[in-house]
């Protein structure tokens, strides 16, 4: 600097010359510099907005996760049986819908904390309101849908009207909708980077334009410091930040180029596997806690597979496997067994040793698939089913299961609507005096007339309404329904029958039923001593004190309690005494097997059980005149069957009691 001033400060033709190219260096100098500079700022610019939307991103994905899970959570909740149970699902689904307003208000608001500016860029805002529905609009319905849920009582979750809209959503409008933002994140990720390329490429070139020597020593280092900072930003966008692993993006990626690889060549395996009872640890130890349990599970799922093979955390605790030389199901089970070995040895966490169990689900990829999301959907499909076998478990797909899924989900959406539209209908089998011959009452037989799959059997559609929390709501149309059909024929007939109405167990856990049927009944008109409740043995395994005072309760009103499928269940003799029932009934099981002198013999023990205990007995399945005989000899009191009767409807009962003699249409079921 000091021999530049001394050069400066002189006026000699010489020095003028060689101030020149000293001023041309420096000017050369203070251009690249400026190129440099503006050009570093520009390129930090579009590297920072490229990560931004990376991010942005990588929330959104996760968006697409929480709004599948939280609609898995809500069925879950409404179909939920036990009260103890539906706490946790509660809180789940609470969680699941908090994260997922807040990331959603992350990305359309901003948030410094997880990288994301503030305000939100304008294409980002244009991509979540524009009209005419706003994706904004169809995420707030979409939580205010599942808050509304949530504030439902447990009483009133099966006929809450807020489910199936969770449902659509999940399935339609809101899921696609995610699915347009994640894609328009990626297209303007992907402008950006191009970008980037562009004005890098500009740069380079204009700066070895200026002075290729300067270049060396100015830009050399920064091109360096770029194409690091490139290679930062594009591991961040194909890994997960906690534990290394390939990000779903990725995963989806590589699973996608990996399809027409495997035309015309060996199967390859894909498995989803998902940490059971992980949210106990983030809730008991803490989410570092829960964040170190889920780098050491990953680094675990690593450790059994080849080195081809590609690790991927999905999302929270689940993570999926892409295993291209796994290629017969023997390999694929030998691979299940090894990584539920690996995560049940105990983890140490804080000081403390914790067990935790891994559903996984195994899908074969053969040339029935042309898609990578159908795999994932297909070993989600078996994972949960994987799930519902046992604390570690792993289950293969196959075709049945996503045809039984379909099927199911179509018999869910639509039992919804099937007493709204008439679709359920009531018949009524006669239920005969053995000795008279007469006419006692009747058992309630529903069915269902599906408007395009045409009859559904029982046998089919109510544990689905089980399942579904429906089946409560059904149960009272029956009640109702059959109540107001027994009071008018007992007034038009003259007669004193019973009605006997099959009752699920879900009833006896809603505090309510009893009163709730009192005053039903008394509505109706109905004495309460021609209602039978028909309850199967399995009901009575649940001998909880609320079912037990909810008993109690039916038996104070007059209602009489009947033991259905007697003999089938879970320890007949025990449930028989500590239930005391009304009567029994003795499933048609038995009957098909009198023919044998042991099952003449074993029916005959049944009903001399019930005899010593004081209790009548109503065999059904009678279809032929010997068995009829042979049951009156063994002393059975009343019985029911095609022999006498099919199940018939209102009008078909009617024109069947009219076609009785007066004295064989009446007698008391004792």
């Amino acid at each position: 600097m000091h021999l530049l001033s001394r050069a400066l400060s002189t006026d000699k033709p010489e020095v003028m010359v060689g101030r020149g190219y000293v001023l041309l260096y420096v000017s050369a100098l203070l251009s690249i510099a400026l190129l440099s500079t503006s050009g570093f700022l520009l390129v930090s610019k579009l590297v920072e907005s490229e990560k931004r939307y990376a991010i942005a991103e990588s929330v959104g994905g996760r968006q697409l996760v929480l709004t599948q899970r939280a609609a898995l959570l809500a069925n879950r909740l409404v179909s939920e049986p036990s009260a103890a149970a539906r706490a946790p699902l509660r809180q789940s689904l609470r969680e699941t819908i908090d994260l997922f307003g807040r990331s959603h208000r992350a990305i359309l608001e901003g948030d410094p904390s997880l990288g994301l500016a503030r305000p939100a860029p304008e294409v980002v805002r244009q991509v979540y309101l524009a009209p005419p529905v706003s994706l904004d609009q169809q995420v707030h319905d979409f939580v205010a849908r599942v808050l509304a849920l949530l504030a439902t009582p447990d009483s009133e979750l099966a006929i809450n009207p807020h489910l199936g809209y969770i449902n659509a959503a999940a399935a339609g409008l809101l899921m696609e909708g995610l699915q347009k933002a994640a894609s328009a994140y990626e297209e303007y990720t992907q402008q950006r980077a191009a970008q980037r390329a562009a004005l890098e490429s500009w740069i380079y070139a204009l700066t070895l334009l200026v002075l290729l020597l300067e270049a060396l020593f100015i830009f050399r280092p920064m091109g360096l410091q770029i194409r690091k900072a490139i290679k930062v930003l594009g591991h961040q966008a194909n890994h997960d930040s906690l534990t290394g692993l390939v990000n779903r993006k990725r995963f989806l990626e590589l699973l996608e180029q990996a399809l027409p690889i495997r035309s015309g060549g060996p199967a390859f395996t894909v498995l989803f596997l998902d940490l059971n009872n992980f949210k106990m640890v983030n809730d008991s130890l803490g989410h570092p806690a829960g964040d170190e349990l889920l780098m050491e599970a990953a680094r675990r799922l690593e450790q059994p597979l080849a080195s081809d093979s590609v690790v991927a955390r999905f999302g929270g605790d689940e993570f999926a496997l892409l295993c291209y030389g796994v290629h017969s199901p023997n390999a694929a089970s030998a691979l299940a067994e090894r990584l539920l070995e690996a995560v049940h040895i105990p983890f140490t966490l804080r000081g403390q040793q914790l067990r935790l169990g891994v559903s996984i689900g195994v899908v074969m990829v053969e040339n029935q698939y042309h898609s990578s999301i159908n795999i994932i959907r297909d070993a989600d499909t078996a994972m949960y089913q994987a799930k519902e076998r046992g604390i570690s478990a792993y289950q293969f797909f196959d075709a049945a299961l996503r045809l039984g899924a379909v099927h199911r989900l179509q018999i869910a959406t639509d039992l919804h609507q099937a007493i709204a539209k008439n679709q359920l209908e009531i018949y009524y089998q006669p239920i005969i005096h053995a000795a008279s011959g007469s006419v006692s009452g009747f058992e309630c037989l529903l069915r269902w007339i599906h408007p395009e799959l045409g009859f559904i059997p029982p046998l089919e559609f109510i544990p689905i309404a089980e399942e579904i929390g429906l089946i409560v709501e059904i149960d009272r149309w029956v009640l109702v329904e059959a109540a107001k059909q027994m009071q008018h024929w007992n007034a038009s007939y003259e007669a004193n029958w019973e009605i006997g109405i099959n009752l699920s167990g879900r009833q006896l856990v809603h505090s309510d039923f009893a009163g709730w049927l009192r005053q039903t009944l008394t509505g109706l008109e109905l004495p309460s001593s021609n209602l039978i409740l028909e309850l199967t043995e399995n009901v009575m395994v649940d001998d909880t004190q609320e079912v037990q005072a909810q008993l109690e309760q039916l038996h104070s009103l007059g209602i009489r309690l009947f033991l259905d499928d007697f003999g089938t269940g879970f320890s007949s003799l025990k449930y028989l005494r500590r239930f005391r029932p009304d009567g029994l009934k003795i499933d048609r099981s038995f009957v098909q097997q009198m023919s044998s002198p042991e099952g003449a013999q074993m029916i005959g023990d049944l009903i001399n059980l019930a005899h010593g205990q004081g209790i009548p007995v109503v065999v059904e399945g009678v279809e032929t005149q010997e068995q009829y005989q042979t049951l009156e000899t063994l002393g059975c009191d009343y019985l029911q069957g095609y022999l006498f009767a099919r199940p018939m409807n209102q009008n078909q009962l009617e024109a069947y009691l009219s076609s009785l003699e007066p004295n064989l249409r009446d007698l008391e079921l004792e």
